[in-house]
């Protein structure tokens, strides 16, 4: 009897360490937080392969005045983005800045290697920019060309994402229009030089918040088209972008 008493008192003592080994892993993973499924989309680094990732938000440009007037200095737009991480370093991307009167497609793709919490990158975008300006008595519209060669520099600070991308400005070329007149330019030329600076943080596991601020040193950009500048002279074009990825 005193054999089986002490039998089943080693069986409940087992049966309790186990219990109690359960208990501890299980509270040791509840106060663990879970990583967030969205991933960055700046950020030149791939967390992962085969994901697509979008963004969405509004970017405001402001013109010099030596370009605009000062009722137009201000293009505010809607931007977006998209991502697909297809291999463990390559990335390929699209991204939208429309207002009707001035709107930007760009696609391209980016390479990127790894070491400890920096990443670089290697990137090209092709842009396709178009603006229309359809009012009374004023029927002008512009198109456009440009190609985006880049490095970048990531650096990850937990779940905060750090990056700064230095582009070349290249335009392939331009057409515009004023009613049945056109000016056309096919010349391959460097316009200008932009320098971005991003940052990405959680604001929950579906969620992440994009601001960007992009620096333009160049010649009137396509946000400047409707002023009919003809100055070749460089000039300061800063972009500020807030936008959701998820």
């Amino acid at each position: 009897m005193s054999h089986s008493k002490a039998s089943l008192l080693t069986i409940l003592s087992n049966s309790g360490k186990r219990a109690l080994l359960a208990l501890s892993l299980t509270s040791a993973a509840m106060s663990t937080p879970a990583l967030g499924r969205v991933e960055p989309i700046v950020f030149p680094e791939n967390l992962s392969t085969g994901t697509l990732i979008y963004s969405a938000g509004f970017s405001v440009t402001l013109l010099p005045r030596s370009v605009a007037e000062e009722e137009l200095r201000e293009v505010p737009t809607l931007a977006a983005q998209m991502r697909y991480n297809l291999a463990p370093r390559f990335s390929l991307s699209a991204a939208l800045n429309a207002v009707y009167i001035s709107n930007q497609l760009k696609l391209g793709a980016a390479w990127s290697a790894s070491v400890g919490q920096f990443t670089l990158g290697v990137l090209d975008h092709f842009g396709f920019w178009f603006g229309f300006a359809d009012m009374t008595g004023f029927d002008t519209s512009a198109i456009g060309l440009m190609n985006y060669p880049g490095l970048e520099l990531g650096y990850r600070k937990e779940s905060l994402f750090f990056t700064l991308r230095l582009e070349g400005i290249l335009v392939i070329g331009q057409r515009t229009a004023f009613g049945s007149a056109t000016v056309h330019r096919a010349k391959l030329n460097l316009a200008g030089v932009a320098a971005n600076f991003a940052i990405e943080q959680p604001l929950s596991s579906e969620l992440l918040f994009l601001s960007m601020l992009r620096l333009n040193l160049a010649q009137p950009s396509y946000h400047a088209w409707l002023a009919f500048s003809g100055m070749e002279t460089w000039a300061l074009y800063p972009e500020l972008s807030l936008q959701l990825v998820f």
